[in-house]
């Protein structure tokens, strides 16, 4: 499993053409501190224009650590959309974003 001190989800990447942010993941992704998940990768590749385009990405994301996402992280998913539920709210929370969180 891999060992990293942050998990980026797909908001991440979006925002790498902000020079701010992209001065802050840079070095962070390049010393592999910079974790990413299956979903976050499938969100990632799902936003890709054409085949190429996808394979670019694919290429670029095999650079960074995977997290495992396990059986407890959809419980722990599950148990957040229940709670959200209680006040309505569960729509308001994406698989992918239950499970990264």
């Amino acid at each position: 499993m891999a060992s990293a001190d942050y998990v980026a989800d797909t908001s991440v990447f979006a925002r790498l053409t902000k020079a701010a942010v992209a001065a802050q993941f840079a070095p962070l992704a390049a010393t592999g501190k910079v974790a990413i998940c299956s979903p976050v990768a499938f969100e990632i590749g799902f936003s890709a224009r054409n085949h190429d385009d996808y394979q670019t990405v694919a290429d670029r994301l095999t650079s960074f650590p995977f997290l495992a996402v396990t059986d407890a992280d959809h419980r722990r998913a599950l148990d957040a959309q229940a709670a959200l539920a209680a006040r309505a709210q569960h729509r308001a929370l994406s698989l992918v974003d239950a499970l990264v969180a």
